[in-house]
């Protein structure tokens, strides 16, 4: 049984070290279509999503900062922040990661 639920909780960590860095990416591609002069907010939005989707990612929220990229000024910073909560991602049923939630954000610079 220790076998087991070592094995089981191994599995589970890396499933959330999976969906972590799945968070870091969306977060990074929205941002990175941001800071390109003419994208509008449902672009970035798009973005994160397409990966987000690509990677199965249930229960997600994307938020921006500034939220019309269309508004930044050289040299301003664009941050995306994308959440997402533990346990619907979870490969076993969320036992150890009861009622968590993952958030991820990047920022870059619009020039």
């Amino acid at each position: 049984p220790l076998l087991v639920l070592v094995t089981l909780g191994t599995i589970e960590a890396c499933a959330m070290l999976f969906l972590k860095q799945t968070l870091a990416i969306a977060a990074f591609e929205g941002a990175r279509l941001g800071v390109v002069q003419g994208s509008e907010s449902f672009n970035v939005e798009a973005q994160s999503q397409l990966i987000l989707t690509d990677h199965a990612v249930q229960g997600y929220s994307i938020s921006m900062q500034p939220a019309d990229p269309r508004t930044l000024s050289s040299g301003d910073y664009m941050r995306v922040t994308v959440t997402a909560p533990c346990s619907p991602n979870s490969l076993i049923g969320g036992w150890f990661y009861a009622n968590m939630t993952f958030s991820e954000s990047a920022e870059l610079a619009y020039y």
